[in-house]
């Protein structure tokens, strides 16, 4: 009885592991389907990186300084947009800053 029960449990156990393979098959292969879609749906577009994009994420303050630098190149010394720049004018806030404008 007790090696009916031993060759049982082997065979059991066999088929188990040939079930359990085909799964980690089926998985590996579902993974790669996923990969490649989320590649199609969010990879690359047309749409370019700029690495100075990063600048207003890890420093805002050094971000407006190069920003603030670059706008004297397009306008003139009045104000007025240099000629040959496509940059529209600066435009006034159209909100006042409650900070300074409060009651004493």
């Amino acid at each position: 009885m007790a090696s009916d029960e031993s060759h049982i449990l082997r065979q059991e156990n066999l088929r188990l592991r040939e079930e359990n393979q085909r799964k980690d098959q089926r998985i590996a292969l579902l993974e790669q389907k996923i990969d490649a879609l989320v590649r199609r749906i969010f990879g690359a577009k047309s749409e370019s990186f700029d690495p100075s994009q990063l600048e207003l994420l890890l420093d805002p303050e050094a971000a407006k300084k190069s920003a603030a630098a670059a706008v004297p190149d397009a306008l003139a010394a009045d104000g007025t947009i240099a000629k040959g720049s496509r940059r529209k004018q600066p435009r006034a806030p159209r909100i006042p800053d409650h900070r300074t404008n409060r009651p004493s």
